[in-house]
């Protein structure tokens, strides 16, 4: 056989992937969606195949998944106050947004000559509460570090928050096609949303 047709083969063993892939919530997630009254559409990511989990010293997640174009999304839960009866100090938007920035900056490269925070914004409130029934949500886009992206050199962050839970998610891309990964995730942005 020519090394044509080898490449061939080789390509189309990989194709029935992402055809016939479909993202598979674990226990673990299913738990944490529920604990944090939050839902999965999973018919969202149906072109998607599941993406390893990487261990990382900048933030763990608990689901990723890769499109055909080579877009990661990966998906966080976290309870940032175990005590959901008392006040927040400084006011709910205060905190979700102090625990956002943390995060963005565990992700976001750490240089001197060069911020590794391309753009931050906070969602209206109209806007995140019709999205995704949050009552603050926001989003930033990073140089990831390494030891996070594995290979990918933006990253988009999106946090939303309700009852002290915070939902994150990754968006990983090339620079080189961020217009298309931006466009690719019109349908699947709100996959993740609160009840």
């Amino acid at each position: 056989m020519s090394a044509a047709r080898l490449c061939v083969a080789a390509l189309l063993l990989l194709v029935p992937r992402f055809a016939d892939a479909q993202v598979a919530l674990s226990e673990e997630f299913l738990d944490e969606l529920q604990e944090n009254d939050l839902t999965f559409n999973e018919a969202n990511l149906k072109d998607f195949a599941p993406a390893p989990i990487h261990d990382n010293p900048d933030m763990n997640y608990e689901l990723a998944a890769r499109s055909p174009t080579g877009l990661e999304i990966r998906y966080a839960v976290r309870r940032f106050d175990p005590k959901p009866d008392q006040p927040a100090a400084g006011g709910f938007d205060t905190l979700a947004k102090a625990e956002f920035i943390a995060v963005v900056y565990n992700v976001a490269i750490d240089n001197p000559n060069q911020s590794g925070v391309l753009g931050s914004t906070d969602f209206p409130a109209e806007s995140v509460k019709h999205d995704f029934n949050a009552e603050w949500g926001g989003s930033a886009l990073v140089i990831p570090r390494k030891t996070f992206a594995r290979g990918f050199d933006r990253c988009m962050i999106v946090s939303v928050t309700k009852k002290r839970a915070h939902a994150y998610m990754f968006y990983l891309f090339s620079s080189s096609r961020q217009q298309e990964a931006l466009q690719e995730l019109g349908p699947i942005f709100t996959t993740l949303h609160f009840r």
